[in-house]
């Protein structure tokens, strides 16, 4: 629906940079943990341009924690 639901994107070796913030409501961008607010479809079209830097110098895995709440 159009109710707006919250989404948490948290990484432990990099950051995370959302370039189409349009419709959301984002806290931040560019550092490893990343907040977003608003609809279903603006948090898709948000996500669809995930961008992920790892922290200079790193080499190694990392993992990508997603953390969703349908304010419900």
């Amino acid at each position: 629906g159009d109710n707006p639901i919250s989404v948490n994107l948290e990484v432990g070796k990099g950051t995370l940079e959302l370039a189409n913030t349009s419709g959301v409501t984002l806290t931040g961008n560019k550092t490893a943990s990343v907040q977003l607010t608003g609809s279903i479809s603006a948090i898709n079209s948000a996500l669809n341009g995930l961008n992920y830097t790892p922290t200079p110098g790193y080499e190694g895995g990392d993992s990508l924690k997603i953390t969703t709440d349908d304010k419900g």
